[in-house]
């Protein structure tokens, strides 16, 4: 592999990383969102009926 090549390879490499690590933040911020709608503040203020 010349170094060309090796440059070449490095900068694709960057650039998928750019991408998975964007990928991950946004699924990262879904999965922040769908938590709190599902275990949301409502769910701790429930009455406890203790009968």
């Amino acid at each position: 592999m010349t170094e060309k090549e090796t440059l070449a390879l490095i900068e694709t490499l960057k650039a998928n990383n750019e991408e998975l690590l964007k990928q991950v933040a946004l699924l990262t911020e879904q999965v922040a969102y769908l938590t709190n709608k599902l275990y949301g503040k409502s769910s701790e203020k429930r009455a406890v009926n203790p009968d």
